[in-house]
């Protein structure tokens, strides 16, 4: 018996295809588009905070950093400024608070505790190369990082001490499409090394640590994170986005059937930037991030 196929269903077939072949992860054109930033925004401040419920409303009760951008015209970043605040709301200064130990202070907090600066400051070279410096609370320049670019990707990168003494130095491999195929970190007395494979829809991420298989959406967002010891799964999460491409779900499930859920609503200005963004977990905790965004003349 001969079997004729079906024109249409053969050209679904290929559009199906088709289809599934362009599920590649997004590629970020700039800095501003890295932070979910649209247009041309000229600075930003964010600014995280603990919060509780109120009836219907929901209260801030207290901010645990703030994070201030400044952009050039090109989308890249000028400065980052941060700072780190304590229970008391009091700016924690991140040099002499690496050398004093509190064992008053939470763990949950010493945890985020990031003592390594206050500031970043980028100097562009071309097309070519990048340099950031950072900076101490007092204006004290604590190290620097030397990058090399190259068709648009980091090629390396060296970091250093502000005495010039070598801290790491990374290099970057690229596959015929230009995506990132290895990453490998020599540091003075050891070196980490990170492998990609890419196949139709997804990205595998090998590491000596853990390794990490993504699964991406027609638009290159992320909808679903395994992660491996070796070969053991030891969590899934999924994710879902609403109409400005924003992550609304993060479910977590554990190799143990453990569940950790985070939802997130927002609020947008009138260039579909988000200004508000409430986190609430399955344990009842909520936090909120605020954004205050200026933009260049149009």
């Amino acid at each position: 018996m001969t079997i004729i196929e079906s024109p249409t269903k053969s050209l679904l077939c290929i559009l199906l295809l088709l289809l599934l072949s362009s599920c590649s992860e997004r590629v970020i054109v700039s800095d501003a588009d890295s932070l979910g930033l649209r247009f041309r925004v000229k600075t930003m401040n964010e600014s995280f905070h603990l919060a509780n419920n109120s009836f219907d409303n929901v209260l801030l009760h207290r901010k645990i950093y703030e994070y201030k951008y400044e952009f050039d015209g090109d989308c890249r970043f000028k400065t980052i400024e941060k700072k780190l605040f304590s229970a008391e709301n009091e700016i924690f200064d991140p040099i002499a608070d690496s050398l004093a130990a509190d064992s008053k202070r939470s763990p949950a907090f010493s945890s985020i505790k990031d003592p390594e600066y206050a500031m970043i400051k980028f100097r562009y070279f071309a097309d070519t190369a990048l340099m950031q410096e950072f900076f101490d609370r007092r204006g004290n320049r604590l190290s620097y990082i030397e990058h090399r670019i190259r068709n648009g990707k980091p090629a390396g990168e060296e970091k250093y001490s502000d005495a010039g003494t070598l801290i790491y130095k990374a290099v970057f491999w690229y596959d015929s499409q230009n995506r990132l195929k290895s990453k490998t970190v020599f540091y003075p007395a050891a070196y980490s090394e990170s492998q990609y494979v890419y196949s139709s829809g997804e990205k595998f991420e090998m590491n000596s640590d853990f390794n990490y298989r993504y699964k991406f959406d027609l638009e290159g967002k992320t909808v679903k994170k395994n992660k491996y010891s070796g070969t053991k799964l030891l969590s899934e999460t999924n994710y879902s986005y609403n109409i400005h491409g924003d992550v609304v779900s993060e479910r977590e499930t554990s190799a143990d059937g453990d569940l950790r859920k985070t939802l997130f609503e927002y609020t947008y200005d009138e260039r579909n930037n988000w200004t508000v963004c409430v986190e609430r977990d399955l344990l009842g905790n909520i936090f909120v991030k605020k954004r205050e965004i200026s933009y260049f003349p149009d």
